[in-house]
């Protein structure tokens, strides 16, 4: 597992080095293969954009714990906190390796076939026997891209998956 420390980083900074990574949640363990980077006030896709909102609050507070929101009313999605305190900054875990389910690549997918929701919010993904990264091997090539849905502010080269 890693420590807290880890994620006290800007996102971009931290995505590359969590592909191709193991992560578990509960029971299920997979290998990360495509994440998102997002910044604070300065990035227009952030949730923390401007300003803190009983939404995004967490992303304002300590690195290391979970975010999770809803999307289009049906969807959870899961988000890992970074940068030190009072810089938001998250990472968006889009698709993972998981021997149990095979590829799992969409968002919404992860959460649903692993069962993460609500409960999640707020936990930490260090020194937690239920949650973590275990960085197990060496840093994997990765290849870099817009990320997915963002109009706004979409120069910035925030996807990192891994590369096949």
């Amino acid at each position: 597992m890693i420590h807290q420390s880890f994620f006290s980083a800007p996102s971009e900074h931290i995505a590359p080095l969590l592909l191709g990574q193991l992560i578990t949640m509960n029971q299920y363990t997979g290998r990360i293969l495509d994440i998102e980077a997002y910044g604070g006030d300065d990035d227009p896709a952030s949730h923390a954009f401007k300003r803190k909102t009983p939404r995004n609050e967490i992303m304002f507070g300590s690195p290391g714990y979970i975010y999770i929101y809803m999307i289009y009313g049906m969807y959870y999605c899961f988000n890992i906190v970074t940068h030190p305190i009072d810089i938001p900054g998250s990472l968006f875990i889009r698709a993972i390796d998981c021997s149990k389910h095979g590829i799992i690549n969409g968002p919404g997918k992860l959460c649903r076939a692993w069962g993460i929701d609500l409960r999640y919010h707020g936990q930490k993904m260090f020194d937690n026997p239920l949650c973590g990264i275990t960085i197990d091997r060496q840093p994997v090539a990765y290849t870099t891209s817009k990320r997915i849905g963002i109009t706004k502010d979409d120069h910035r080269q925030w996807r990192f998956k891994v590369a096949i």
